[in-house]
């Protein structure tokens, strides 16, 4: 089933393709380039026609491929790519769409997003460099990456007439929690939320046996591979569109069958009752960071405070932006068998909120209590 994009006339389909890790993670490598272009046309040919990059993907490789798959069947693709923070001023972004506009050999990129909001730029100087390129015909419509409900509304105050149109977020059955805001947010301005991640980054393969169990038994009721019905879930709502990312050409076209209506509205909330996380509020006092993926971890507020490391936006930037706003989604933590938990997901989410309320205040988590990232104990609603 295709929906417009936003209230645009552009036609998109439920599902399109997202290039992470197309021509790179974040550092260049061209080893795989020659199936990666073969693999975005067989995308466009099953009529996946959204192409999400990203000027950040493979230091701009992945740009580069993009431009290089779509050439030939340019007019069929809703292109849509991304700015990083660190160019979120008003001169920075003309400059980085012009790169992009290169590296994808093309003259205007549909839907040119903020990747993440910076915390060292004004909105309104952001909205001001997209508004040259919308006036200079660079870029046709404009999307915002990863923003919490509250800087979502405070950035569409200022858009005006700009044709801000999308909302990028994390979104599938294993992180529902745009429903809180985001979702109602983008229903009521007309906005087309883009659902990054919607097969879960991975959690379909640690789930617990029996969770497993009963996710094949369920998928198997309905002839689906279970990422059909995770598509499918992610989908069922009219404003959402998932750019899964494969390479394998036998997923592509599992994931082109799906359009939002493969399962019906029980079968919806059947499936959110199975694999949908355990949210609760933890006292802060109670978590430990137990590493990041980085490996720079603070563990202490006043490592924290200090920002040895670097993280940008630092935990204090963060903060500031936390005393009067809502957590993006939960940190995740583990219980670490002495009464307490572990934080393997989200430190700078948590040493924020910390600042920010002087830890007077619990903390949203997502709890995992069996290694799959669910806990057994009562939960909170999160839809």
């Amino acid at each position: 089933m295709s929906r417009r994009l936003g209230t645009s006339a552009t036609i998109i389909p439920a599902v399109g393709y997202g290039t992470m890790g197309i021509g790179g993670y974040f550092q260049r490598d061209d080893s795989d380039d020659v199936n990666a272009v073969a693999t975005i046309r067989q995308a466009v040919e099953l009529g996946l026609t959204v192409i999400d990059t990203a000027e950040g993907y493979g230091a701009g490789h992945g740009e580069e491929v993009v431009g290089q798959a779509i050439a030939p069947l340019r007019q069929r693709v809703v292109l849509a790519s991304k700015f990083a923070p660190e160019h979120s001023g008003r001169q920075q972004i003309v400059a980085a769409c012009d790169a992009s506009l290169r590296r994808l050999a093309v003259d205007r990129i549909d839907l040119y997003q903020m990747h993440w909001p910076s915390a060292d730029v004004a909105f309104a100087d952001t909205l001001a460099g997209l508004a040259d390129l919308v006036a200079a015909g660079k870029i046709g419509a404009i999307g915002l990456g990863n923003v919490t409900a509250g800087q979502l509304t405070r950035l569409l105050a200022l858009a005006g007439e700009l044709p801000i149109v999308a909302v990028q977020q994390e979104y599938s059955v294993f992180e529902p929690f745009a429903e809180q805001a985001v979702l109602p947010l983008c229903r009521h301005h007309g906005l087309t939320l883009i659902a990054y991640s919607p097969l879960g980054t991975g959690r379909l393969g640690k789930l617990a046996p029996a969770r497993l169990a009963a996710l094949e038994d369920f998928c198997r009721q309905r002839n689906l591979t279970p990422a059909q019905a995770l598509l499918d879930w992610t989908v069922r709502h009219p404003q959402v569109c998932a750019i899964p990312m494969t390479r394998s050409p036998r997923h592509l076209a599992d994931n082109a069958r799906v359009h939002g209506e493969l399962l019906s509205a029980a079968d919806h909330l059947a499936l959110a009752a199975l694999l949908a996380p355990t949210v609760l509020e933890v006292d802060v006092a109670a978590i430990r960071v137990a590493g990041t993926l980085s490996g720079k971890a603070y563990t202490s507020l006043e490592q924290a405070r200090a920002n040895g490391h670097g993280l940008s936006p630092s935990p204090s930037q963060l903060a500031e932006t936390l005393k009067k706003d809502t957590l993006l989604k939960p940190v995740k933590v583990r219980a670490d068998g002495k009464g307490g938990y572990e934080l393997y997901e989200g430190q700078l989410r948590y040493w924020a909120w910390r600042i920010a309320h002087d830890d007077s205040l619990p903390i949203i988590a997502q709890v995992d209590n069996n290694g799959d990232g669910h806990a057994s104990s009562q939960h909170m609603e999160v839809s």
